[in-house]
């Protein structure tokens, strides 16, 4: 499957490029760290993931992970829970998602208002199943923001991949 850039993708890029740059880390030692750590990454994986902005959720949850970076802190009682990556991430998705009283149809009709069309089916079984990429936390954090969200991406980044999303349908 091609890969199609978006406002989005180029974000989560920024945001992921960033966060590597802040801890000093490069995608082999990143390869490296997430195959200590039980995931099995190859450089070109890791690589690819992340210069496209293709990655999910969970693949930025290990990344803080695997880097020792700082998280909001009300994901951590979420993180030091038993679980996968993806049962992590579908958990601090849903924590977002009540604390601004969204449920799954409030949620899609608020994307639906950043320019992103993601069908009510298709978000309930990616969220069912810790599979959606990290673009949602981006798109949930242009709707309304998520505290402690600022150490990854600034809002006026936000903001703009928003309008532009808005601006070319994406």
């Amino acid at each position: 499957m091609s890969h199609v850039e978006t406002p989005w993708t180029e974000l989560a890029s920024r945001t992921a490029r960033g966060l590597l740059a802040r801890k000093g880390a490069s995608y082999q030692s990143v390869c490296d760290l997430m195959r200590a750590s039980g995931i099995d990454e190859s450089f070109r994986g890791v690589e690819g993931k992340i210069n496209r902005g293709t990655y999910r959720a969970s693949f930025f949850l290990r990344l803080l992970a695997v880097l020792g970076a700082e998280c909001p802190e009300h994901w951590r009682p979420i993180l030091a829970l038993k679980g996968t990556d993806e049962i992590h991430a579908k958990h601090i998705l849903l924590r977002e998602l009540s604390a601004r009283n969204f449920d799954i149809d409030v949620f899609a009709k608020k994307l639906a208002t950043v320019g992103v069309s993601l069908p009510r089916e298709s978000l309930a079984e990616q969220l069912t199943a810790g599979s959606f990429q990290f673009v949602v936390f981006l798109q949930l954090a242009s709707v309304d923001r998520i505290s402690g969200f600022e150490r990854f991406v600034d809002d006026c980044d936000l903001v703009e991949a928003s309008l532009r999303s808005q601006n070319c349908g994406s």
